[in-house]
């Protein structure tokens, strides 16, 4: 990152304005034999959570500056070097803090509804395919911004091949990015691999999932863990929750986070995996597997514990 300075002088008056940019590349590489994501030429594992930008007292819209840095902040606090921003587009300000404290982003674009994949008029997908490209437009200064994800699990995906269409058209608008052209290709609303992008993307939970690379791509997981620990009294009310991955108690959640984590290290790394999503950094209102709260009060792990698992496998991860 570079601080720069523009000053303007003129009738004895002056006038300036302070801004930054980033210099870094992003790319696949073939690295002992095997395609794997490299960050500036060499390896890098991108050990991501799952970061929906939810608030209980702004739902989208986060209530100051102060608490979107601190979603970013503690993320970092724990560990992990990416974010995965889930199915929205933040304030630009969200992305001046990630690139300030250092976090790499896959970008999801919104979702067309879920269900709705044959349902779809052909106003409805050119107004997606024209709005991917105005995302694209918008966030491509963006230095902690590393890859899109046009598609998740299927949602709103028309056909297999439009998976593979909408990454060419994003390789083609922003070609010094990955494009992960869906993730979870297993799963849910349209399963199917487009064979298209720069990664190979499953989801596995409680996984995490283990997927090769191929000829052509990297491999990633792209969510898994989802581990489900209430806190009373911090939990939005009346909403039913999905208890996938329930455990007793904080104790059972680190114990339970660093088991699966550990399972990247010891079987993913073998597999030329370069990156995973844990699902997720905070709770929303129907989901409690989140390692802080919803109303960010209560850090539900050891945030020692759980550093220490994430730098191994994040170490582990630039040996060829």
């Amino acid at each position: 990152m570079y601080t720069f300075k523009a000053t303007l002088d003129a009738g004895g008056q002056s006038d300036h304005a302070t801004s930054y940019a980033g210099l870094r590349s992003i790319a696949i590489a073939k690295v002992g034999g095997r395609n794997r994501i490299v960050l500036n030429g060499k390896p890098t594992f991108l050990l991501a959570t799952l970061d929906q930008g939810y608030w209980p007292d702004g739902i989208y819209t986060a209530p100051t500056d102060a608490a979107l840095k601190f979603d970013i902040r503690k993320t970092r606090d724990l560990g992990f070097n990416t974010i995965r921003k889930h199915i929205k587009v933040e304030p630009a300000r969200w992305y001046y803090w990630a690139d300030r404290i250092g976090l790499m982003v896959w970008q999801d674009m919104p979702a067309l509804p879920t269900g709705s994949n044959d349902k779809l008029s052909a106003t409805d997908k050119a107004n997606f395919r024209a709005q991917v490209t105005a995302i694209v437009d918008q966030l491509k200064g963006e230095t902690s911004i590393i890859g899109w994800i046009p598609f998740n699990e299927g949602w709103g995906q028309w056909s297999i091949p439009a998976a593979a269409e909408l990454a060419a058209q994003i390789k083609q608008l922003d070609p010094s990015r990955l494009v992960d052209a869906r993730s979870g290709a297993n799963c849910c609303d349209m399963k199917g691999d487009p064979h298209a992008g720069d990664v190979y993307d499953v989801h596995d939970y409680q996984g995490p999932g283990l997927p090769s690379p191929d000829a052509q791509r990297a491999a990633i997981d792209g969510e898994h863990g989802g581990l489900t620990l209430g806190i009373p009294g911090h939990v939005w009310p009346n909403t039913p929750i999905n208890p996938y991955g329930a455990v007793k108690d904080r104790a059972a959640l680190n114990a339970g986070y660093v088991a699966n984590t550990k399972v990247l290290l010891d079987k993913g790394m073998p597999k030329g995996m370069s990156g995973s999503v844990y699902t997720k950094i905070t709770d929303v209102e129907g989901e409690h597997n989140g390692l802080y709260t919803y109303d960010r009060k209560v850090e539900k792990v050891d945030e020692a514990k759980v550093r220490t698992i994430n730098q191994a496998v994040i170490r582990a991860g630039v040996q060829p």
